[in-house]
């Protein structure tokens, strides 16, 4: 009998084994005497192999129980190298152990599509695995790497390579690593553990994950970075000793339906030119910010939430730029949209809400555009902005925030357009220390301190607005501030509907102030304030006065139906009337102190 032969259980199986006398005594030596289409059964026992296993043939080597049973071992060398066009390797535990500090791999694939299943991979080594070249491609299901010395898998060179239900944890190095133009999947895996990254991809690499975890690992969970990019779809990203995703360096991640959260620093962190995409994803309950875009990088999230982030839950700096679409944020223990550093945000269609500071907070010529977005419910401001900042809010609400629901100030740009600004715990609007802001076609309501206060040099235009149902005042101009009123009305305040002092300025035209609890329009403290085509109505103070050297001129306008006067002057307060309708004033149309005057058509009103 031929000694292939002897060995053989039946034509085309070879059987190997510790124990037997009609088997093969090394799994290496079975191979060798194999020939395509082959099976080999290898008993349980521990193999110490001379010479890598050599797997260049389409056989089947398949263990016989649990791969803790049937152990192949090298000291010296590589476990195995995989060449097969289509191998199937099944219920084995590959193991590279070594007598000395050595830099290399436990099993490589070179080529060929073979199939590893239900397999283990134990290094003490660089690697646990290597799939390198062109042409390979293949499937690792149900197997696990663990305790490499170095990394668990390293997937390299055009490589393709599949892994399903696989478990990649408690390697030295990173669990995967990803490189020069690799494309490996992974779908309902277990990458965890790591002493360093859980996925590391880089050199125009793409890496596909699905409906698996990545969690637990020293370093960054997910880092793509040097023109790689990662697909994800339906996974958790967690419990990072670090940060959850860094995508770096030109890098790209497309992410859906998935979270990423729990992290000790940023849940993720977009940086120097890369882009970060995400569909109906949360992220949230990191120690800092739930999302950092810096260094130009772009992250673009759409029907996504972004909440409870101690830190900011999204920081946009040095020109990074966030869009979101359809999206939420909030809960943050600071602010929840942070743009800084001419850093730049464009929002459609999203809630900002509930964050502990600032909903949005916006410095050093920061800037955002926003739609139809609703900006509620903060501790503090709902929109603070200043540092030469810029933002644009148009068909937005901006409402109950804890302070100002927008507080501009220190030459910030402010452009609110077909926009609400109510029920604040104090100014709907507040401007200051040089701040402009533009309101156009918007309502501003029912705020507990004025609707709109302007102050310290700060200018805003009101165009078509309403302004009403205040707790205070209208409009409070203050403190060398200036605005220009038109085409708006300013109703039904519990204090004056417009107030100008400490030598600011107030133009309006084509306007209406009435029904108030107090005055409609009052100048003092040399404030100063001029009226054209306007309407003055039924206060229940006067419709208009000047007082302590400030100046008000009335032209072509039409004041009617006040409980006391249509025009006062008091304290060295002077008006001018011009071509006026002023009639039904209970107390008199004209009130003017001795050392007050009024000039009407251009004569002193006695």
């Amino acid at each position: 009998m031929s000694y292939e032969v002897a060995f053989m259980i039946n034509e085309n199986v070879l059987l190997v084994s510790k124990t037997s006398s009609d088997s093969f005594k090394s799994v290496s030596e079975a191979i060798a005497n194999a020939d395509n289409g082959t099976k080999i059964i290898i008993e349980p026992g521990i193999y110490y192999e001379n010479v890598p296993l050599k797997i260049d043939k389409e056989i089947s080597l398949v263990g016989r129980g649990h791969p803790s049973e049937v152990i192949v071992c090298n000291i010296l060398k590589p476990v195995a190298s995989v060449y097969a066009k289509e191998a199937k390797i099944q219920n084995i535990t590959f193991y590279r152990g070594t007598e000395k500090k050595q830099s290399d791999f436990g099993v490589v694939v070179l080529a060929g599509e073979s199939i590893f299943e239900n397999c283990h991979f134990i290094s003490e080594t660089a690697y646990g695995i290597k799939v390198a070249g062109i042409e390979a491609n293949p499937l690792f299901k149900n197997c696990q790497l663990y305790f490499c010395n170095g990394v668990g898998a390293h997937l390299t060179s055009n490589a393709k390579s599949r892994f399903e239900n696989c478990s990649i944890y408690h390697n030295r190095g990173s669990n995967v690593v990803a490189d020069n133009g690799a494309h490996p999947s992974f779908e309902n895996c277990r990458i965890w553990g790591s002493k360093q990254t859980g996925v590391y991809a880089s050199g125009e690499s793409i890496v596909s994950i699905r409906s698996s975890k990545i969690f637990q690992n020293e370093n960054t969970n997910l880092v793509v970075t040097d023109e790689a990019r990662g697909d994800i779809y339906s996974s958790k990203i967690f419990e990072g000793k670090t940060r959850g995703i860094v995508v770096e360096n030109n890098g790209h991640v497309w992410i859906e339906h998935s979270d990423i959260y729990e992290h000790l620093h940023s849940n993720i962190a977009v940086l120097s030119d890369s882009t970060f995409r995400a569909t109906r994803c949360r992220v949230h309950h990191s120690v800092y910010e739930g999302i950092f875009i810096t260094q130009r990088g772009e992250a673009f999230l759409k029907e996504s939430s972004v909440y409870s982030n101690k830190g900011h839950n999204i920081s946009v700096s040095e020109k990074g730029h966030i869009s979101m679409s359809d999206s939420q944020i909030y809960d943050s223990k600071q602010n929840g949209l942070l743009l800084e550093k001419n850093g730049e945000g464009t929002l459609e269609r999203c809630d900002i809400h509930h964050n502990h500071y600032a909903n949005i907070k916006i410095r050093e010529k920061g800037s955002i555009t926003a739609s139809e977005c609703s900006v509620y419910n903060s501790e503090q401001n709902g929109l603070w902005i200043k540092e030469e900042s810029s933002a644009f809010f148009y068909r937005c609400r901006l409402f109950k925030n804890g302070y100002s629901n927008i507080h501009s100030r220190l030459n910030s740009h402010v452009t609110l357009s077909h926009s609400e600004s109510y029920e604040s715990r104090e100014n709907g609007i507040w401007a200051t220390r040089s701040a402009n802001v533009h309101l156009k076609k918007c309502h501003i309501y029912k705020n507990e301190a004025a609707n709109v206060q302007v102050e310290k040099r700060s200018v805003v235009t009101i165009e078509d607005c309403h302004i009403y149902d205040g707790e205070q005042d209208g409009v409070l101009v203050n403190e060398s501030a200036k605005v220009l009123v038109s085409h708006s009305k300013i109703y039904a305040h519990e204090w004056d509907g417009v107030v100008i002092r400490e030598g600011s300025y107030l133009s309006m035209e084509h306007s209406a102030i009435y029904d108030g609890a107090q005055h409609g329009l009052f100048v003092e403290r040399e404030g100063t304030c001029e009226v054209i085509h306007c309407e003055i109505y039924n206060h229940q103070g006067s419709n208009t006065g000047v007082a302590t050297k400030g100046f008000l001129s009335l032209k072509k306008s039409f004041l009617h139906n006040a409980n006391k006067f249509g025009v006062f002057a008091v304290d060295e307060g002077e008006a001018t009337v011009s071509q006026c309708e002023i009639h039904h004033h209970q107390e008199g149309d004209f009130r003017a102190t001795e050392e007050s005057q009024i000039y009407r058509n251009e004569k002193k009103q006695e």
